[in-house]
């Protein structure tokens, strides 16, 4: 019987003393950690990077491409008068919309 006591109290012993050896070890690890940090909350040796700010604003985003090529129409129409001579007047602009039958210009008149 006083063997089984004293198994027991080396056992509990035996515990106590890994679970304070491992607590402080624990509490050594943890401050020696926080020794590094100054009072802005920075590890020492650590590199400071400074960035701006600004304040974000509500605005609309436009995104706009700028292009350049050559285009061709779908279909091609010859246009030619019935006579010869000068223009004195086109009714449209070029790539305005014309039905048939709709004058396109004037001739000059030759007062011959």
């Amino acid at each position: 019987m006083k063997n089984k006591l004293l198994q027991k109290k080396k056992i509990f012993i035996l515990a106590s003393v890994s679970i304070l050896a491992i607590g402080s070890y624990y509490c050594f690890a943890t401050n020696k950690n926080n020794d590094d940090v100054d009072s802005n909350g920075l590890t020492l040796g650590e590199k400071i990077v400074v960035v701006q700010t600004q304040k974000v604003l509500l605005e609309t985003i436009t995104e706009s491409i700028v292009v350049s090529g050559v285009t061709e129409p779908m279909e091609k129409v010859k246009v030619s008068s019935q006579m010869s001579g000068k223009v004195s007047n086109i009714y449209f602009k070029e790539g305005d919309w014309i039905e048939a039958g709709q004058t396109i210009g004037q001739l000059e008149q030759d007062q011959n």
